[in-house]
């Protein structure tokens, strides 16, 4: 067994007492630390945490002086290293935990987490190194290299702060841990001089400080390299104007989605930067990225070596919009949700195989985690739906009781939301639609003295997957549900005994059933369901436009221009339209370039003899975004003077935001499969025909049509009113159809369908007020011969899950006709003498 002459000879390498005492004490308070800050429901017990593990800094410090007085008449000269070493320890959980209430560091990364485990693990395990087999102290050398590299960073990083902290500790000493990393980093390194060591241990050590350093050095050479590669795209992006496009969206094209792309981008909102004010308490308002910031030690230290990128903050944003798993940052928020999580969610899904459609109830329970009782902060909820979804209900509870929704237009909604968050701060709840079958709910005030409750309900048809019926999963962004217990029921109310499979992606599969004849009835309308068949329109394409970027291979291009031999095909290339055919391999690639395409439409001239042939990522600008840039304004025009559709042909399942948009809004008429279905409608002259119909509405994923007729007959039916808040929702995307690119498409006949439907629209939203004197002064009224919130909750006015319109159930008339005929009976009797 190896050790130094110091071990032999002195006190200080002794596992006494007050070591041990050391260890049950950072076992204490690094579970308390973690309690706090990994566990978000408990994060309110930080203060008493906090004051907690300094008093144990404090505590042990005595025992650590005191003992080292008995034994050498000095209190901090020749201090036992292994006492030492538990002391810092402890003081740097100590900081971790100050830290929670005192934002000197923003929340670390998750690998500086475990970078500081493998550190200050090796320290401990320093202490007992004359037990180990000689590998394991040579792995402990390495740990000890990681540390002095990771010290010399904080100490670096706090040294504009530790004279204030110095100068500041008569304070009970609260502000001498600003200079603990320093003390870390000179003890590292005395250990490193002081302990007899081999060659392997010193590699080892040489090896533990200098592989972060490289990594520093090679992460900062990359940041610096795609920093100037944005820069550059960017500057000469905004000077050649490409197609009127802003210079942001032609960057988002250019940009690989990459890891240090989006750290650059995100430098500043979503980063703690060198280049910037690292210590500012003050947040930016406006949208959720104010909520969290990060500290990751790479990115402040390639941030200080590279410098500012020459980005505004809005083209930050609006590019990082395009990776939709930033979009939810980007949403409008009043007030901060930093202290907000998810604790409780509860699903009730119902199931209508024969009708191909289920509505699917979520309710959420959301907890401020602010040690402040008066701290108002607002929840922000983005739900992504499956395709031909509609939201139908939303509840928030108030005072403990539920309150349903009322259904306005947006514009109202949103003013009565924005004047009573913004200025009177009391409580409302907001649902709004949002292109990309998405929606958003804000909730406020969310505080720490009372969980907030709201509930929402999503319409939505069901998959038809050969001989299986499949309910894609909701999936939504908002206050982390890491910890959040979920509770899921499924039921069939109509068809009973029925069987489910619920799978690992959350999707829901019912064995497919025949279509059911029975309809709904509302106000002298039925609405039933039928199969779809597709039928087929003479077409011949004179002119191919081709809409290429990433998601197009070589092959691809090739058998879709020989596909069209003798026919002109144009591509959109660099702000021009071009000719190409199957051999114009170099264009091809120049525009495979591109992350996404935004084929400019209005370049068609001839749309009713034109084809369009696309296959797209799921990631580009949605409308609202371009509405005010050049191409969206031409687009207006050009849709506002053009009425036939244009035929659009998909090669892929998946469409991006934009054509998204664009076909919900019925500019074409579509169809999707692959090259050699392609091939054979243009050897036949044909293509699918869209139903115009203003009575009928088509579910492609459903392979369903719901047709709407006039009745004065009602029918006793089961089937769900549902059926009526698709086709409703459908009805509104087609009587909008181009109009939605243009001003002035909110009429009234469209609010009316909506608000006799009860569902969230692009022209209509959902609002919860506090109270009726709200609403009246909002001029928002409750549509009493509406079907209302979508609810399964009794004593909600208007609740319809199970509703069959205005028509009573068989035992509802049992009962209706029983009491009738008693009233006869009754009545008869007194008129008789």
């Amino acid at each position: 067994m190896e050790t130094t002459i110091e071990s032999t000879k002195h006190y200080y390498e002794k596992r006494d007492t007050h070591f041990f005492l050391g260890l049950g004490l950072i076992a204490l308070c690094l579970s308390s630390y973690l309690f706090v800050s990994a566990s978000p429901y408990n994060t309110y017990h930080v203060n008493f945490i906090i004051i907690l593990n300094y008093s144990c800094v404090l505590l042990y410090f005595a025992f650590m002086t005191s003992s080292n007085y008995v034994q050498n008449r000095k209190f901090f000269q020749h201090t036992n290293r292994y006492q030492y070493i538990c002391f810092l320890t402890l003081a740097t959980i100590s900081c971790l935990t100050l830290n929670l209430g005192i934002n000197v560091f923003d929340k670390f990364s998750f690998w500086v987490d475990l970078y500081m485990i493998a550190m200050y693990g090796g320290l401990l395990a320093f202490c007992f190194r004359d037990q180990m087999p000689r590998q394991v102290r040579t792995v402990i050398f390495f740990t000890l290299g990681m540390g002095t590299a990771l010290a010399t960073y904080f100490t670096l990083y706090l040294l504009p702060l530790m004279p204030f902290g110095i100068l500041l500790c008569f304070f009970f000493g609260v502000t001498l841990h600003l200079v603990v990393p320093l003390l870390v980093l000179i003890n590292s390194i005395i250990l490193f001089i002081r302990t007899e060591k081999n060659q392997a241990d010193k590699t080892a050590y040489a090896l533990g400080l200098g592989a972060p350093i490289l990594i520093s050095v090679l992460f900062t050479m990359q940041w610096h390299q795609t920093n100037q590669l944005i820069e550059t795209t960017y500057t000469k992006q905004e000077h050649s104007n490409a197609y009127g496009l802003p210079a942001w969206v032609t960057l988002s094209q250019k940009l690989s989605d990459g890891f240090f792309t989006q750290r650059i981008l995100k430098g500043e909102i979503l980063y703690t930067t060198l280049y910037g004010d690292s210590w500012s308490f003050g947040r930016n308002t406006g949208t959720s990225f104010q909520d969290r910031k990060e500290h990751d030690p790479l990115i402040a230290i390639a941030s200080y070596f590279s410098g500012r990128i020459n980005l505004s903050r809005n083209d930050r944003i609006q590019i990082l919009k395009f990776y939709s798993k930033n979009r939810h940052d980007t949403q409008r928020k009043l007030w901060s949700g930093k202290h907000l999580s998810t604790t409780q969610i509860k699903k009730k899904i119902s199931l209508y195989p024969a009708y191909r459609l289920a509505y699917i109830e979520q309710t959420f329970t959301i907890k401020n985690n602010s040690s402040s009782s008066w701290r108002q902060e607002e929840a922000l909820y983005t739900f992504t739906l499956p395709e031909g979804s509609v939201a139908s209900s939303l509840s928030l509870w108030v005072n403990g009781i539920e309150q349903p929704s009322r259904l306005t237009t947006r514009g109202k909604a949103d003013s009565a939301y924005v004047n009573i968050v913004g200025v009177e701060r009391r409580d409302p709840a907001l649902l709004h639609w949002q292109e990309g079958n998405q929606l958003t709910v804000t909730v406020f005030p969310c505080t720490s003295k009372e969980d907030r409750i709201f509930k929402i309900g999503i319409t939505s048809p069901l998959v038809v997957d050969d001989s299986e019926l499949v309910l894609a999963p909701i999936t939504f962004e908002g206050p982390t549900a890491v910890f959040a217990e979920e509770e899921q029921q499924v039921d069939f109310p109509i068809q009973r005994n029925k069987t489910y499979q619920t799978h690992f992606n959350g999707s829901i599969t019912c064995d497919k059933m025949p279509l059911s004849k029975e309809p709904f009835y509302f106000n002298h309308q039925n609405f039933n369901v039928r199969e779809y068949q597709t039928q087929q329109r003479h077409f011949e394409p004179q002119h191919i436009y081709l809409d290429v970027n990433k998601s197009w291979s070589e092959s691809e291009f090739t058998q879709v221009c020989n596909s069209f031999i003798g026919k002109p095909i144009f591509m959109f290339d660099n702000g021009v339209l071009i000719q190409v055919d199957a051999y114009s391999l170099d264009a091809f690639k120049n525009a495979q370039n591109n992350n996404f395409s935004l084929f400019p439409i209005e370049l068609i001239e001839h749309p009713e003899t034109a084809l369009l042939v696309s296959k797209s990522t799921s990631k580009s600008p949605n409308l609202s975004d371009l509405k005010e840039t050049h191409l969206g304004h031409t687009t207006m025009t050009y849709l506002e003077q053009k009425e036939a559709p244009i035929a659009f042909y998909n090669l892929s399942s998946t469409l991006s935001p934009y054509l998204q948009s664009l076909k919900e809004f019925y500019v074409f008429d579509y169809a999707q499969g692959s090259i050699q279905e392609l091939r054979q409608l243009a050897k036949r002259h044909q293509f699918p025909l869209q139903i115009t119909n203003s009575n009928q509405v088509v579910l492609h994923q459903a392979n369903m049509l719901i047709q709407q007729k006039s009745t004065d007959n009602p029918t006793i039916s089961k089937a769900p009113d549902h059926l009526m808040r698709l086709f409703s929702y459908h009805q509104i995307l087609k009587k909008i159809g181009k109009g939605y690119f243009l001003s002035g498409y909110e009429n009234q006949d469209l609010v009316n369908i909506a608000s006799t439907a009860h569902i969230v629209s692009p022209i209509s939203s959902m609002i919860v007020l506090e109270t009726q004197e709200d609403y009246e002064r909002f001029d928002i009224e409750a549509n009493e011969e509406g079907l209302g919130n979508a609810s399964n909750k009794n004593g909600l006015k208007n609740a319809s899950n199970n509703s069959s319109g205005a028509v009573p159930e068989p035992h509802e008339w049992c009962f209706i006709i029983l009491i009738t005929l008693g009233i006869l009976f009754v009545q008869v009797k007194r008129i008789r003498p």
